[in-house]
């Protein structure tokens, strides 16, 4: 990070300044000062440069000037990934009020994972039970009964966990996160409980241009 001093900083900075004044967005007269924050992310007049050299001049009002200058030494001089943290939990909010309007929801799991030797696992994602963990597909076998909970998640992803029981209790489960149905169908310990949802859910038309 260099600071507003240096020759590069100031080139770019007076470089970004003279565009937004010719565009309306900064007045000249306020210099390199900008109006607003987005969440999470503070805008100041230093020029951050990334590890393969790109350079992103960010601006402040000069009301949060003291919020920056607390945040750079907190920081050790090193602010910029805490900028990029700032934007990933931007991204992610935002990322799930897209997926809630369109009817999913955070989903959290807690589970003894069969792939740790059953230690207790704890993971969440944006999705929609189609077979809930609280009331499974089930399919009864000869000596136990196999389990399926299945949702689909905000990107598209098909999540499968899957376990056993018998008279003397239940296995761990299974995690797995699959791209797609087809991907899950493919995979013979699963393509059940896939075809099984894909079913449930209604199988689209696939309209042939023959």
């Amino acid at each position: 990070m260099k600071g507003r001093d240096s020759p590069m900083a100031a080139s770019v900075a007076d470089t970004t300044r003279d565009e937004n004044a010719m565009a309306g967005n900064v007045p000249p007269a306020l210099g390199r000062r900008a109006f607003r924050l987005i969440p999470y992310c503070v805008y100041a007049d230093y020029v951050v440069s990334s590890n393969v050299g790109m350079n992103r001049t960010i601006y402040v009002r000069d009301e949060d000037v003291p919020v920056w200058e607390r945040a750079r030494e907190l920081a050790g001089d090193k602010l910029a990934p805490v900028i990029v943290d700032g934007l990933k939990r931007f991204i992610v909010e935002k990322e799930r009020e897209v997926s809630e309007a369109k009817g999913f929801e955070r989903i959290e799991v807690s589970f003894h994972d069969s792939d740790f030797n059953g230690l207790m696992k704890k993971r969440a994602f944006n999705g929609k039970w189609v077979f809930p963990l609280k009331s499974p597909l089930k399919s009864d076998e000869v000596d136990f009964t196999q389990y399926y909970a299945l949702a689909i998640t905000a990107k598209g992803a098909v999540v499968i966990i899957s376990w056993t029981a018998d008279h003397d209790g239940e296995s761990f489960k299974r995690f797995r996160v699959y791209d797609s149905f087809d991907a899950a169908a493919a995979e013979r310990s699963v393509a059940w409980a896939a075809i099984m949802a894909t079913e449930h859910l209604g199988v689209p038309v696939e309209e042939l241009d023959i």
